[in-house]
């Protein structure tokens, strides 16, 4: 299949751009689950670590390095997006009752996959 040019540009980014901790769910990282994410996006694949590597690294191996702990971090990531789920159901149970329970889903790309499920209704 042929590559758009918006997506190759954005590979091309992708593949020149160094990784960036910017983000605010970063900060609590420790430097070994930092250490751990940066191996495993290695641009290089010969770099990389391996699957059989990256478990045996020491943030996978309960080391933790004095940041949270994976259970922490799950259970953190579940509050934040919970919420966020409920809200997502409750619109489509309100979809589903207005349009008499005659709602189905494309995928709003034109057939092509992209883009997030549009309602239409049948």
């Amino acid at each position: 299949p042929k590559i758009e040019d918006d997506d190759r540009e954005l590979y091309e980014l992708v593949k020149s751009s160094p990784v960036k901790f910017d983000q605010p769910v970063w900060a609590k990282l420790s430097p070994s689950a930092r250490d751990l994410v940066l191996r495993l996006l290695d641009k290089d694949p010969r770099a990389r670590l391996s699957a059989k590597e990256a478990l045996e690294h020491a943030w996978m191996q309960a080391d933790g390095g004095g940041g949270p702990t994976l259970k922490e971090t799950q259970m953190e990531l579940k509050k934040k997006y919970e919420g966020f789920f409920k809200r997502a159901g409750r619109k489509v149970a309100s979809m589903m009752r207005l349009s008499g329970g005659r709602l189905s889903f494309s995928s709003g790309g034109g057939g092509s996959g992209k883009g997030s499920p549009t309602p239409r209704r049948t």
